[in-house]
């Protein structure tokens, strides 16, 4: 099987992506691309991935690093598989933890972003690029664009941000606790009552939330130590909550 689609040019993918630190990012021209593409659907994860229907390819530098893409292209999600070339035959696939494709390819602060759509609302995953040109999946924030973002980490913590563009400069959301006496939970169900309480004015930092929005999960700094509660969102409102 031979791959007609060719890249027409290089070019550094400075309109698409920011790039502070000089990091070089950029698409290899058609001449040099057609002798490696021979090569590239030789590997078995690569013919795997065209048989799933990856197929429009272009190879991609980041930091001098070479990459083989394969794209997927549907509607607004454009998804590839990406591949770290260590040489003509061997390939491994780029993402070491996390999904296992790039969904409209953004490299931003040294790190690559993955934006995609779901169930009608925006995504984004970030990934550490380790040094041997691998990608470690850092964070997903999801519902972009809708106020309120939920980050969830690789290790499965959670918090709740304001709705700036950049995900580095998405900050965290306090709540202000506005009942005279806020009753407080150990899961988000209202029959899972604690012994403790919050009165109004205190203030507290938002860390998760139900899928409804009924409850979230908070974290309070008392004098002595950090506890983590489910809350009603009828007894607090949300600070700080602004788009950038």
């Amino acid at each position: 099987m031979k791959m007609s689609r060719t890249i027409n040019s290089v070019f550094l993918l400075c309109s698409l992506v920011f790039l502070p630190f000089m990091s070089c990012v950029a698409i290899a021209n058609s001449s040099y691309a057609n002798g490696k593409y021979e090569a590239y659907i030789k590997n078995a994860l690569v013919r795997l991935s065209i048989e799933d229907g990856y197929t429009e390819p272009s190879i991609i530098k980041i930091n001098n690093v070479e990459y083989f893409s394969l794209t997927d292209k549907d509607g607004l999600n454009n998804c590839s598989r990406m591949f770290l070339v260590k040489s003509s035959f061997d390939l491994v696939q780029a993402v070491k933890s996390g999904k296992d494709q790039i969904c409209n390819f953004k490299y931003e602060n040294e790190k690559v972003i993955s934006l995609w759509r779901d169930a009608g609302a925006w995504n984004e995953s970030v990934y550490f690029v380790n040094q041997d040109g691998t990608f470690n999946f850092f964070y997903n924030d999801s519902c972009i664009g809708c106020g309120e973002i939920k980050r969830t980490y690789a290790n499965n913590e959670t918090a709740i941000l304001g709705d700036a563009t950049k995900p580095d400069d998405r900050e965290a959301l306090n709540g202000v606790i506005t009942s005279q006496k806020a009753t407080l939970y150990d899961l988000p169900d209202f029959k899972k009552v604690s012994r403790s309480y919050l009165i109004k004015g205190d203030v507290v930092t938002l860390v998760d939330r139900t899928e409804d929005g009924d409850f979230y999960r908070i974290k309070y700094q008392s004098k002595k130590k950090t506890s983590l509660w489910w809350i009603s969102e009828k007894d607090f409102e949300i600070q700080n909550l602004e788009k950038h």
